[in-house]
């Protein structure tokens, strides 16, 4: 494949990711299930199980993984230009951190660029280090972030807890069941989620940024090993990892399948780690495969439209949620009327 085929399925894999985590956002957006915390039957289970199955955790940790890949780029080409390279870079995050922070506030919740941000500042502290030790590195945080998931998890136990009504603030400007609409009591709403960024959004952050940061650390190891840039060298190689990924995706998917089949009322929270663990293997097989089909430059052309995406995946990313929220507030006063999962009791 010619060397700038290989930089645009950089942007093809952030365009296809950006996309997708669009679709995974979508519930929790809506104020439909902000906390993945509702049970779905019928139709909605199913349309449930298939994001949880294929897309829910498997494409934030692909843009995770590509924010790690770009920090290298992008440093490496401003040490090369001779540019204050770490000083650029920070600017970089602190503009980052400023664009998530109004996100969060004023649109909602679910930013996860101020999370970048702050996770993306460890990153400078392993840019002149071993391959081998950026990589241990990155999965000690990773297993880190998964252990505290797993206790938070077995401390929750069988029962769901229910979402404290004031948070229906940050959908609506009340405390009525309405979904999303930035058009009634906006300031109530841009108050709580700035309650809610003091608040919970610590607490989350806890655990967020050790994942964040491993997965950073492994796109960074990425980048050093110029793997976008050795895919038809590294075939073999990739060709293993695709399907041994697969494999192991399958075996971790048993139990979300089993659960899916044998309850009526399906909640997401029930296999929340299944969905975890699974979604990084999946996400391993997503990016083989992508590597593999952008070796064909035919396939290259048809995908033009994510790698247009992922070109400006800031732009992208923020003005999704604009014309989402937009959209959904100026067309359906509540979004449960077309689609509607069973509330928390």
């Amino acid at each position: 494949m010619q060397q700038n085929a290989r930089i645009y399925s950089l942007d093809i894999i952030r365009g296809i990711a950006i996309v997708c985590i669009l679709f995974a956002n979508l519930p929790t957006m809506t104020g439909l299930d902000p906390f993945n915390q509702a049970g779905y039957s019928g139709t909605d289970k199913v349309i449930r199980f298939l994001i949880d199955l294929f897309i829910q955790a498997k494409f934030y940790t692909i843009f995770a993984f590509l924010f790690g890949v770009g920090f290298y780029i992008f440093i490496k080409n401003a040490e090369v230009k001779g540019y204050s390279m770490y000083k650029l870079f920070s600017r970089r995050l602190c503009i980052l951190l400023l664009f998530g922070l109004l996100h969060f506030i004023f649109l909602w919740y679910g930013d996860i660029l101020h999370a970048y941000a702050l996770a993306g500042f460890i990153l400078l502290f392993f840019y002149k280090r071993s391959t081998k030790l950026i990589f241990i590195v990155g999965c000690i945080a990773l297993l880190i972030s998964y252990t505290l998931h797993a206790i938070l998890f077995i401390q929750a136990g069988s029962s769901i807890s229910s979402v404290p009504s004031y948070y229906q603030y940050m959908f609506t400007g009340h405390t009525t069941n309405d979904t999303v609409n930035l058009f009634t009591h906006y300031s109530h709403q841009v108050k709580a989620r700035l309650f809610f960024l003091m608040t919970e959004e610590f607490q989350q952050l806890l655990i967020g940024i050790p994942e964040y940061t491993g997965l950073f650390l492994i796109g960074l190891w990425a980048g050093k090993k110029d793997i976008f840039n050795r895919v038809s060298e590294l075939i073999k190689e990739i060709r293993f990892i695709q399907w041994i990924s697969l494999c192991i995706s399958c075996l971790l998917s048993c139990p979300i399948i089993y659960y899916f089949i044998k309850t009526d009322v399906y909640y997401s929270q029930d296999i929340k780690l299944w969905i975890l663990f699974g979604g990084k293997t999946l996400a391993i097989f997503y990016i083989c495969t992508l590597l593999r089909v952008c070796e064909n430059k035919k396939y290259i052309e048809r995908l033009q439209p994510f790698m247009n995406v992922g070109k400006y995946a800031l732009t992208n990313y923020i003005s999704q949620s604009i014309l989402t929220l937009v959209i959904l507030s100026l067309y359906f006063k509540d979004v449960s009327e077309v689609y509607e999962p069973h509330p928390i009791c």
